[in-house]
């Protein structure tokens, strides 16, 4: 991420006035659209200063108002979970909607990822990892009212490690439609989900029974 040493943030003038809420929530905005538009048309490596260029803002406001580029990867991530999840009416649109995303928009997708992967911060804590998560994790826990809340959480995040890898893998190696691969990640999905409504006795005689060989079978 870079970074921008103290003294060299801007410091309000004496006698300037302060902006409001409002204004300082409408330049955030700004920011954050001319973010997308920029990283989309140059991609992950587009620098702080082309965003600020785009913006029409200095390159020491955007550091005072996201701290660093990771920071202004959450707030773009914010803004994308905050439009996956309004058009979100179960989870098969939402794996719909997502892969509509990273077709659309390669580069902002690649940003996030590489934001994600660079950070220190641990999987589970990144704000888009966990927003998402979080509402995978109510989508579940309607579904399957009586299953495991430890099992429902851990899958919430398990379906998403699905399908960020094999969105991944997919718009590197697109031999097939999108429309298949959604469907391809909702079966899995609906057959893995399944499995949280079982009693945990028939879960385990469940995975021995697949997993069990044919004993019946002699050798010839």
């Amino acid at each position: 991420a870079e970074h921008v040493p103290a003294h060299a943030l801007p410091v309000r003038g004496r006698g300037r006035p302060r902006k409001s809420a409002a204004d300082r929530n409408d330049q955030r905005r700004r920011i954050v659209e001319s973010a997308r538009t920029t990283i989309g048309a140059h991609g992950p490596s587009t620098s702080i200063g082309d965003i600020a260029a785009a913006a029409g803002v200095s390159k020491p406001l955007i550091y005072e108002t996201f701290g660093d580029k990771a920071g202004l990867a959450d707030a773009i991530a914010a803004d994308l979970v905050a439009e996956l999840i309004d058009d979100m009416h179960d989870l098969s649109t939402g794996i719909d909607r997502f892969t509509q995303f990273m077709v659309a928009e390669p580069r902002l997708y690649r940003f996030l990822v590489q934001a994600i992967r660079s950070g220190d911060t641990e999987l589970t804590q990144v704000p888009l990892v966990t927003a998402l998560a979080s509402h995978v994790t109510a989508e579940l826990r309607t579904a399957f009212p009586d299953a495991d809340d430890a099992a429902v959480h851990i899958a919430a995040y398990g379906l998403l490690g699905m399908v960020f890898a094999a969105g991944d893998a997919w718009l590197q190696h697109a031999s097939f439609p999108r429309e298949q691969l959604v469907d391809t990640l909702t079966s899995l999905y609906v057959d893995g989900a399944a499995r949280l409504a079982m009693p945990s006795t028939t879960r385990t005689s469940a995975t021995n029974t697949t997993a069990s060989p044919d004993t019946t079978a002699t050798d010839t």
